[in-house]
């Protein structure tokens, strides 16, 4: 049990995917109930400019985001409710405190991007802005009680709900179990970057990092890879940029490929992505078309 936490607690907000939203016998929200909603999506946003704790901690609800985690074996289940219960529901619920401390200590302020109503829940993007760097990101809303309780969350680096992630990350663990020679390599050769790295030494840790089996590979070993290339030479960070871009098609991978090797064709295409999430007329949006805006 002990190994299986150590890797969750290195990789549990990457794993890209679809959500995993099952909207079956949900109903249209009523006209007082959408009032309601933007309500407190104007309370929230303006919470959030004001680089404040207490609503989007008192709104996150740690018990809905747990029933969005589905499609789990008996054995998955019991695994995830027990680490659930003693310490993922806080790690998970702390991204939203991260959230905040990300705005608040790089002077970033946020917009509302899109509120969309869909059968029984709703969903809002927020586009961000700092100096020189832009990011984005997304709630699920719910009405439990008649209260708007945010009970999911998606990053666009990632193409990911975190529950989606945790059904994946338990469905891996499942899959390579701790005496699996795929899980041992991953933890080991973590370990050993973060030891090389601690020691000084770059380019040990960045080929520890290239000996995780691909089985293992996901979108935060990807980007860390590419990182730490670029702290050791120019030549290493051109060749980690194609070999992530080759085995990982993700738009964030992406991006960072387009932008280095200037593509604006494939900047263009992932531009038009985005609109589809944030809005054509989108400011935030427009600074990081500029290329003066770098995403991340």
């Amino acid at each position: 049990m002990r190994k299986i936490l150590i890797y969750f607690a290195s990789v549990f907000i990457f794993v890209a995917c679809t959500s995993n939203s099952d909207e079956k016998d949900q109903k249209p929200f009523t006209s007082t109930e959408r009032k309601t909603i933007e309500d407190f999506v104007n309370r929230l946003t303006e919470s959030f400019n004001k680089y404040e704790y207490d609503l989007v901690r008192n709104s996150w609800d740690k018990e809905a985001f747990r029933k969005r985690v589905k499609k789990l074996d008996n054995s998955e289940q019991r695994i995830f409710n027990q680490y659930y219960e003693k310490e993922l529901s806080t790690v998970i619920s702390n991204v939203n405190i991260d959230f905040v401390n990300k705005l608040k200590y790089n002077q970033g302020r946020l917009m509302l991007s899109q509120l969309t109503f869909n059968a029984g829940y709703a969903e809002i993007v927020y586009s961000l802005i700092f100096s020189g760097n832009v990011d984005f990101w997304k709630y699920r809303i719910e009405l439990i009680n008649n209260s708007p309780k945010l009970t999911d969350y998606y990053s666009y680096r990632d193409e990911l709900w975190q529950s989606e992630n945790m059904k994946n990350i338990m469905n891996l663990n499942s899959t390579y179990t701790s005496v699996s020679k795929e899980r041992q390599q991953t933890n080991w050769s973590m370990a050993e970057s973060e030891r090389y790295l601690r020691a000084g030494d770059s380019i040990r840790a960045l080929e520890e990092l290239y000996n995780i089996p691909k089985t293992h590979v996901i979108n935060s070993i990807s980007i860390k890879r590419i990182n730490l290339a670029q702290q050791i030479s120019d030549s290493v960070f051109s060749s980690a940029l194609k070999k992530e871009k080759e085995m990982n098609n993700g738009i964030y991978i992406n991006y960072l490929y387009c932008y280095y090797f200037q593509d604006t064709a494939g900047l263009n295409q992932i531009f038009s992505r985005l609109e589809n999430e944030v809005g054509k007329d989108n400011e935030i949006l427009d600074s990081l078309k500029t290329l003066n805006y770098f995403w991340r």
